[in-house]
C-alpha cells in the first residue's frame, strides 16, 4: 500500500473537511539496517505502509531538523540546508546561516551505530545539530513568493528567517532567551522559550530584527526538565504544552506528564486547561500539530501523540525511544502504536518524526 493510496483512503474516512493546517501526520521511522530508508506508519489504520521513503544519506548525516507543512530539513556538511518533500522526491537548497567552522583533522568520525556506540564525535554544535527546529509559513512550491522559512539555530537557540524567493541570506535576530519552538499564529510569528516565555517576531522586513517580549516565562525548578511546545489549536487558541521529562536507569529518557496552557491575550497570561475535548496534539521534532479527532476515524481525542525530540535532549543510546499517546483525562501514557519495541533500541541518533502528507487531496 502506497503513501498516496493511504492519503486517499483517509480522505474517504474523514467525517468533516479540516483546515489545511490541521491534518493527521504520519510517523516516519528509520530502518536500522538501511541508513537511507525510512518506513511510514499510518496511525489512523495502526499499521506500517509497504512503501518506504529513500533519502540522501552520507556518513555524517543522522537526523532531520524537524518537519513542517509536509517538508523535512537537513543540515549538510558545509552547513547549507536542504528542504525535502519526501513523497514527491523534491528538494530545495538554502544557504548556510554563517560560515562553517574549520574542520579539526584530529577528530575521526566513527559511523558505527551498534548498540551502546557513541557513533563517533557529536558536539552539540555539530553540523547536524546546528538547526534545532524549523517551520515554514506556506508551501515553497505552491506559494513561493509568500513562503518564509524560520529556524532555531546554534548552541544558544537563536532565531533566523529567509524568504527563498526574495532573499539570498538569512536575517538573524538576537533573541534574549533560548527558544524551544516557533510558529505562525493569526498572521503573527511567535516563539516559546525554554522557560515558557512568549516572544514575537516581524519577518516582513529584513531590516527590523527587534524582538517583542510578551511574557517572560517561569525559570523556577519544578522537579523535572521541561520541554516546551507552542501550538496553533484547530479551535483557534494559542497553546503552550509543557512536557515533563525524567531519566530512568533502564529506559533512559521518560516523559512523565504533559501540561497544556492557553494564552489569554487580554491578560497576557498562560491559563492551564484540563481538557482538550475532541482535540488531539502531535508533538516531537516536528512543528506541533493540532487536529480535531472527531474528523478522523482512529484518532484518540483529548490526547497528545508524542515522539522523541532529538533537538536539545538526545535520544537514548541503550534505552527505548520516548514515544506514545498521553491521555490528558487519565494522565497516563500508552505505546498505542503496533510497533515492535526492539526496533526502538536500534534508532540511535535518528528519532521517528511526524510528517504531514500534503498532496492537495483534501
Amino acid at each position: 500500500m502506497s503513501w498516496y493510496y493511504v492519503i486517499k483512503e483517509n480522505q474517504i474516512k474523514r467525517i468533516k473537511r479540516p483546515n489545511n493546517n490541521h491534518h493527521v501526520p504520519m510517523l516516519l521511522i528509520p530502518i536500522a539496517e538501511e541508513k537511507h530508508l525510512w518506513t511510514i506508519y499510518d496511525i489512523m489504520n495502526n499499521k506500517f505502509l509497504k512503501s518506504k521513503l529513500d533519502f540522501p544519506y552520507d556518513k555524517r548525516f543522522k537526523r532531520f531538523c524537524g518537519s513542517s507543512g509536509g517538508w523535512l530539513m537537513a543540515v549538510n556538511d558545509d552547513y547549507t540546508l536542504s528542504l525535502y518533500k519526501p513523497y514527491i522526491n523534491t528538494s530545495i537548497q538554502l544557504p548556510s546561516i554563517f560560515s562553517p567552522p574549520p574542520i579539526d583533522e584530529d577528530l575521526v568520525y566513527d559511523d558505527s551505530e551498534s548498540e551502546g556506540s557513541s557513533g563517533g564525535y557529536e558536539p552539540l554544535g555539530g553540523h547536524e545539530y546546528h538547526i534545532l527546529k524549523f517551520t515554514i509559513t506556506t508551501d515553497p512550491l505552491e506559494n513561493p513568493n509568500d513562503c518564509v522559512v524560520m529556524v532555531i539555530h546554534g548552541e544558544t537557540y537563536q532565531f533566523a528567517f529567509i524568504r527563498p524567493a526574495k532573499d539570498t541570506t538569512w536575517t538573524k535576530f538576537d533573541v534574549p532567551a533560548q527558544l524551544d519552538e516557533i510558529l505562525t499564529y493569526d498572521n503573527h510569528i511567535f516563539g516559546i522559550t525554554l522557560i515558557g516565555g512568549l516572544l514575537s517576531f516581524d519577518v516582513s522586513n529584513t531590516c527590523n530584527t527587534n524582538v517583542k517580549i510578551i511574557t517572560n516565562g517561569d525559570s523556577s525548578w519544578r522537579g523535572y526538565y521541561i520541554k516546551n511546545y507552542i501550538v496553533n489549536s484547530c479551535r483557534g487558541d494559542l497553546l503552550q504544552v509543557e512536557r515533563y521529562l525524567d531519566w530512568d536507569n533502564d529506559e533512559g529518557r521518560v516523559t512523565k506528564k504533559f501540561k497544556v496552557l492557553k494564552f489569554d491575550f487580554d491578560t497576557r497570561m498562560w491559563i492551564e486547561i484540563k481538557c482538550l475535548g475532541e482535540e488531539s496534539l502531535f508533538l516531537g521534532d516536528n512543528s506541533s500539530i493540532s487536529i480535531l479527532a472527531s474528523n478522523f476515524v482512529g484518532c484518540q481525542p483529548n490526547s497528545i501523540y508524542f515522539t522523541n525530540d532529538e533537538d536539545t535532549v538526545r535520544i537514548n543510546v541503550n534505552g527505548l525511544i520516548d514515544v506514545g499517546v498521553y491521555n490528558i483525562e487519565t494522565g497516563s501514557s500508552t505505546l498505542h502504536f503496533n510497533i515492535d519495541l526492539s526496533c526502538f533500541t536500534k534508532m540511535y541518533k535518528r528519532a521517528p518524526i511526524w510528517v504531514v502528507p500534503t498532496l492537495n487531496l483534501y
